[in-house]
């Protein structure tokens, strides 16, 4: 789909949803062993891509064992994909209208939480979860270079990454750990 159709679309879906535009914190406190919430963002329509999510879920408890890790998970049919605990949802092309107004009000309450991080694990070239990650409410966002939200300047941090690279968790490690000072 062309780019210029895509951002038409997008700007329809920000007026149906009353979405203002979302302001980038710039200052962060604390060690990240005190983070309190994380968000997880990726597409797991694939096996490569659930292992990812899994991998960067594993890091993101290590990193910060008494957080709430949360994963918001993106794949074509929801009914297929299993539900391990409380803290994973999922949503699929129906959650989102054509201008991706969010027909699921539990999508919205997912996104408006409120995390003390964000982390995009994969999905860079899914036009919804880019979508979505754009609105979820994050005082600290990491993500992969050449996304989306990279290029509107939406993330704090950006990882080098390709897609299906096995090392992504070892690098939102390191890319955290220049940030904050961890307590090993």
């Amino acid at each position: 789909m062309s780019g210029f159709v895509l951002r038409l679309r997008q700007k329809v879906g920000d007026w149906l949803n009353n979405l203002k535009g979302v302001e980038v914190p710039q200052s962060f406190k604390g060690p990240i062993s005190e983070k309190k919430s994380i968000l997880i963002l990726g597409d797991i329509s694939t096996e490569a891509g659930k292992k990812e999510v899994q991998a960067v879920k594993r890091e993101a408890r290590q990193m910060c064992p008494n957080a709430e890790v949360f994963i918001l998970g993106y794949g074509e049919e929801t009914k297929q994909l299993p539900i391990s605990d409380k803290y994973e949802e999922y949503f699929s092309p129906k959650d989102l209208s054509f201008f991706f107004k969010m027909k699921s009000q539990r999508l919205a309450s997912v996104l408006s939480k409120g995390y003390d991080l964000m982390i995009v694990a994969n999905g860079f070239d899914c036009e919804r979860l880019n979508y979505v990650a754009k609105y979820a409410v994050a005082s600290l966002r990491v993500g992969r270079a050449g996304t989306v939200l990279d290029a509107n300047g939406l993330l704090n941090f950006v990882i080098e990454s390709k897609s299906g690279d096995d090392r992504i968790s070892e690098k939102v490690r390191s890319c955290l750990q220049m940030v904050f000072e961890t307590k090993k």
